[in-house]
């Protein structure tokens, strides 16, 4: 027979460390009155906000099998919870976003996937991605990048009342949200495990650099560098510098010539690659051509292979990050197979005025580096006893837990622990409570359902960027499952 035991464990966040980041882009009903607690339960990068998820490597992911209406798995809670903010989101904000970005952002092209035909889909995306701000709706990103950064603006009605317009369609739909949080029931005592901590009785602390499994870093400045590229100061760049062609350099479109130009600006990263594999090249780029049809280019290559065009579209003079390919807009990476050991990665100049800030050589495409950014934090390691709702003496649950900016956590690598020859279980529906409340945007871990043996397993490789409530000192964090069940 299956033991399913829903539950709930406590954690109070007491002084935490932030070391700074910038960033940028979706069961069965439980019974009874324990059951209605975790039912009520549930990452900024901002979005993790974090915003502000907005471009940490940390950025959230978020679940796809959320059902609308069902009032378990969903955003939104409890039944009925989210019914009139998912209604206003499908009738006034969902088709602007349509209209406006499908071109980019459907299903398909490039994150965040915020335009998706599917009502649910795109609702679930710009939750977990934390790309509304139901608090203060002008904060959110969906705005601010037509607002303040004039991304794609619809030439009719234009940036301005096309801003506005989104605004005060998001407004209505944050207050709707707003109202439906604050209506959720606070859940009773529920059971708990022993040992409940605060961050200052840590297990561990480790620092963490941010940089996704698979992946290599730069900073563009550590190139060896060869005029006419040169080092340029630029307050908004990860590491306040970019590299960029000087003036009265020329474009030299033609690969042939290109190959053997010798007066062309390079730039040489020495990369050690960790195993064998394809690889590919992202980097946080600037162009200033406002169109985003307009493309910008690089050539790129691995030690001596034949030079590759690298193309990305018109950033109207904003940094993003752009997957090297050879089309402006949306295309097949390009791929480099690699051995283990070292390489050098050759960036050669073939548009004048283009900027690089970073680059990332990775094989992980899996990960959304649309709203990546070096960090330098400090996580703690909480562990709690978790034998008598698993059944298993000995048994651990952990996490890691951060300050994410001056709004809101980070929450990594949920993990069960389990002591070598017990028993294995299965654990469904990981939500997260701060001060036994449910907020929308807290819905990364919902669609979690893992099989656990010894010694243990990390339930989910997001993170779940947590906006505060009382502050660092006062706020509780409660983790409950929808079920764990004893496998036979």
């Amino acid at each position: 027979m299956k033991l399913v035991i829903p539950f709930i464990l406590p954690v109070q966040i007491a002084a935490l460390s932030v070391f700074g980041l910038s960033a940028c882009s979706s069961s069965s009903k439980p019974t009874g009155t324990r059951a209605a607690l975790v039912q009520s339960g549930e990452g900024p990068d901002s979005s993790e906000e974090n915003e502000e998820d907005t471009g940490d490597p940390d950025a959230p992911s978020g679940p796809q099998d959320a059902k609308p209406g069902d009032g378990t798995n969903e955003p939104g809670g409890p039944a009925g919870a989210a019914t009139e903010g998912l209604k206003l989101f499908e009738a006034n904000v969902h088709p602007m976003i349509v209209q406006w970005c499908k071109a980019c952002h459907a299903k398909g092209g490039q994150p965040p996937m915020l335009a998706d035909a599917s009502v649910q889909a795109t609702y679930q995306e710009i939750n977990t991605k934390h790309l509304a701000d139901f608090q203060d709706p002008a904060k959110s990103r969906l705005y601010l990048r037509i607002a303040k950064e004039n991304h794609n603006c619809p030439p009719n009605p234009g940036c301005e009342p096309a801003a506005k317009s989104l605004l005060e369609k998001l407004d209505e739909w944050a207050k709707a949200e707003r109202a439906a949080a604050a209506s959720l029931p606070s859940p009773f005592d529920p059971a708990k495990t022993t040992g409940a901590k605060t961050l200052a009785e840590k297990t561990s602390s480790r620092k963490d650099t941010g940089i996704p499994s698979g992946s290599l870093y730069f900073p563009a400045e550590m190139a060896m560098v060869k005029a006419p590229f040169m080092v340029k100061d630029r307050s908004d760049a990860e590491g306040g510098k970019t590299i960029t062609t000087a003036a009265g350099a020329v474009d030299q479109l033609n690969l042939n010539t290109a190959t053997n130009d010798a007066t062309l600006g390079t730039l040489i990263f020495n990369v050690d690659i960790p195993t064998a594999g394809t690889y590919h090249v992202l980097g946080r780029v600037l162009s200033p051509n406002q169109n985003a049809n307009a493309s910008s280019s690089f050539y790129v290559r691995f030690d001596t292979n034949p030079l590759q065009v690298w193309d990305y579209p018109g950033t109207n003079n904003v940094l993003m990050y752009d997957k090297a390919d050879a089309v402006a807009g949306v295309g097949a990476p390009l791929a480099f197979t690699l051995m283990a050991g070292a390489h050098t990665l050759e960036i050669r100049q073939r548009q004048a005025g283009v900027e690089l800030d970073s680059i990332i050589v990775t094989s992980n495409l899996t990960y959304d580096f649309s709203t990546f950014a070096p960090i330098n934090r400090t996580f703690d390691r909480m562990e709690f006893d978790f034998s008598t709702q698993s059944g298993i003496m000995g048994a651990k649950l952990a996490m890691d837990i951060a300050e994410y900016d001056m709004k809101s956590y980070i929450i990594r690598n949920p993990e069960v622990v389990l002591p070598q020859g017990s028993g294995s279980i299965t654990v469904k529906g990981l939500k997260v409570l701060i001060n036994d409340r449910f907020l929308p945007q807290h819905a990364t871990y919902v669609s979690v359902q893992e099989t656990v043996a010894p010694p243990g397993k990390i339930l989910s490789q997001a993170s779940l960027i947590a906006l505060k409530d009382k502050g660092n000192a006062s706020d509780k964090f409660s983790l409950t499952f929808e079920a764990i069940e004893k496998v036979p």
